[in-house]
């Protein structure tokens, strides 16, 4: 867990505001960083931390396992951020889709990593999330199928597609710019 024991936790879930402090701060910089990267933005990705966290609160005395938290909040976090692209104005850029200015030449693995970068912010929203919450917080994917409410098979197939997107979408990036 993220810096909190789960008698802390527990005491959070019965309300002690110590301990929901003490979670809340654990929580805060992994729910600000998923946001991030869902939405693209620093302003909505602060905006997504603060109502995850106000969630998480409001919820704690709900939480059925005080073992599954990190997973619950994160899962909260992409949710709120995700929610958030999708009502932000169209008229407002992403701060990636911004031209990067250029860079010095970059190595193999800065250009790959690059390109898987590129991939990933070119998905949907709630694909980008999904993807996120498995691959880079290590959410398990049982606890996405029940918060999607689909079955496990159904959820490790949609991440096998996300992966195979983001695979597909790399090697196109490379080979956009000559470096396949």
């Amino acid at each position: 867990m993220v810096g909190v024991s789960e008698d802390e936790v527990r005491r959070a879930m019965g309300g002690d505001a110590v301990a929901t402090t003490a979670v809340c701060l654990a929580l805060l910089p992994r729910l600000h960083a998923l946001a991030r990267r869902v939405t693209g933005r620093a302003d909505l990705a602060e905006e997504a931390a603060q109502e995850a966290i106000l969630r998480v609160i409001r919820g704690l005395r709900e939480l059925r396992e005080p073992a599954r938290l990190e997973s619950w909040a994160l899962t909260i976090a992409g949710n709120v951020a995700r929610n958030l692209v999708t009502r932000a104005r169209p008229t407002d850029p992403l701060e990636e889709e911004l031209p990067a200015p250029p860079a010095p030449p970059a190595g193999p693995d800065e250009v790959r990593d690059g390109a898987v970068q590129a991939a990933v912010r070119s998905l949907p929203p709630e694909e980008r999330e999904l993807f996120l919450l498995h691959t880079v917080e290590d959410v398990p994917l049982r606890e996405l199928a029940e918060a999607n409410a689909i079955t496990e098979g159904a959820m490790k197939a949609r991440v096998h597609r996300i992966r195979a997107k983001i695979r597909t979408r790399s090697l196109a990036h490379l080979e956009q710019r000559g470096a396949r």
